[in-house]
């Protein structure tokens, strides 16, 4: 029988199993870029399962991938270029000072497997489409209305590539990887202008406002899991019998008790039964109806 966790008992940490780190990590160097970005880094290069050590990646995390998203992908990009590309690494997260004060962060600084030096900086996010409404122009907002797309990019190609010009003149390549995905509500995902730099290949997910959740599918094949981070990154497997899977019902009782306590939007996997697991089918996030007016 499953059991409908409650919103304030979910776990705040959840350990990372060998699997689950894998297909992370596979999903870092796999999955589409979120940017239109030329490639001189060779950060398009595929990555496959038989190509890593996975208990040498265990021990990478042994004491518990970062909580939060963007951390949790910059520690499996530093693994993939130290431990799989086996770049020689200059600096990671090197700050920057000037007269005393920190102006900015270089995310690695390496030399490739030519021998050019690359500055490259990583970041991964999820942009909410809202058509009706915007954030200082932009209709690609985060979860944390205070992030866009369009500011995102400027933080990146305005303030963080342009350090090692002034720093590290002797960097010969400078990029950005970019991974993440795009949600829409409806069927929006082939209709929307896409502002500069954004690729259209992106990944792409869905919305549901909260006044929708009661419509939700509840077919005897469907399952759901709310998204804990840091774990939003690769597509969800489960076993049938785990815990974190809920029933329509029990995913629209969580959802009603959340917003009673909090107006965060909530990602949630939609899975259906396959070859005896619960693999992906999709996912969405579930938001308030005035969200982001009322963020």
């Amino acid at each position: 029988m499953l059991r409908k966790p409650r919103a304030s008992s979910l776990p705040g940490k959840i350990l990372a199993s060998p699997a689950q780190l894998l297909r992370d990590l596979l999903w870092t160097v796999n999955s589409p870029s979120l940017i239109v970005e030329p490639d001189p880094t060779g950060t398009r290069r595929t990555l496959t399962s038989e190509e890593v050590d996975v208990s040498h990646l265990v021990n990478f995390f042994a004491t518990g991938p970062p909580r939060k998203v963007g951390y949790y992908f910059e520690r499996l990009v530093l693994y993939w270029l130290v431990h799989i590309r086996h770049v020689d690494l200059i600096a990671h997260t090197l700050q920057i000072h000037s007269h005393k004060k920190t102006v900015g962060e270089i995310d690695y600084l390496f030399r490739d497997e030519q021998g050019a030096t690359v500055h490259l900086e990583a970041a991964v996010k999820f942009y909410l489409h809202q058509s009706e409404h915007s954030i200082d122009g932009s209709h690609f907002i985060g979860p944390n209305v205070r992030d866009t797309f369009e500011r995102k990019m400027q933080r990146i190609y305005e303030h963080q590539l342009p350090l090692s010009i002034e720093y590290f003149p002797e960097v010969d390549i400078r990029a950005a990887i970019v991974k993440g995905r795009i949600f829409y509500e409806g069927d929006r995902t082939n209709a929307v202008e896409l502002p500069p730099r954004m690729s259209a290949s992106h990944l792409k997910g869905g919305i549901a406002r909260v006044g929708m959740i009661d419509s939700i599918d509840c077919a005897d094949l469907v399952r759901y899991q709310i998204r804990r981070k840091p774990w939003w990154l690769s597509d969800s497997l489960a076993h049938p019998e785990e815990d974190s899977l809920l029933t329509g019902k029990q995913l629209s009782s969580y959802i009603a008790e959340h917003f009673c306590e909090l107006e965060t939007p909530v990602l949630v996997s939609r899975l259906h039964l396959q070859y005896n697991q619960y693999a992906e089918h999709d996912r969405f996030f579930v938001i308030p109806d005035r969200w982001p007016l009322q963020a």
